[in-house]
């Protein structure tokens, strides 16, 4: 059973499991702290990952991966054909291999990745200035960046 669960603001979370010491974090802290077990580390595939930490010791790599809907592919593939689309693009603020790997799970081409939500809403604006738009997206996040696109999915 966990006890003494603790994320202190800015840190990674912590607690004591079965009186043994977990650590969750970021794949450089174990490797800069020099803790056993982290030479070497499996090789990075994506960003959405993160280390456990046990008793001071390396023990284990999550990786996470974005999952677009079941309909996704078929939704981005429909919209051109049906209603005139020019363009669709995926602008993100993660990681290039994660944008990347999103991108082709559905069929989408142009990608701009690692973008921060002011530079979202400069390229909503641009684009925008130059055609009608559409945004689509997760529903938590973006809101600032995409307040002036043209038109937005009704929501459910």
């Amino acid at each position: 059973m966990a006890c003494a669960v603790s994320e202190a603001l800015g840190q990674c979370p912590r607690g004591t499991v079965a009186s043994r010491s977990v650590h969750i974090t970021r794949r450089g802290k174990p490797r800069a702290q020099k803790l056993p077990g982290t030479e070497p580390l499996p090789p990075t595939v994506g960003r959405l990952e993160f280390m456990v930490v046990i008793d001071e010791r390396w023990a284990a790599a999550f990786r996470l991966r974005d999952a677009p809907r079941a309909v996704g592919g078929s939704f981005i593939r429909h919209p051109p054909a049906e209603h005139q689309f020019q363009r669709i693009m995926l602008v993100s603020e993660d990681h290039e291999l994660e944008v990347r790997y999103l991108a082709k799970q559905v069929g989408i081409t142009e990608m701009l990745a690692e973008k921060s939500p002011e530079e979202k809403l400069t390229i909503v604006r641009v684009e925008t200035s130059r055609a009608k738009t559409l945004h689509v997206g997760d529903g938590r996040h973006g809101r600032r960046e995409t307040s002036d696109v043209t038109a937005r999915p009704a929501s459910r």
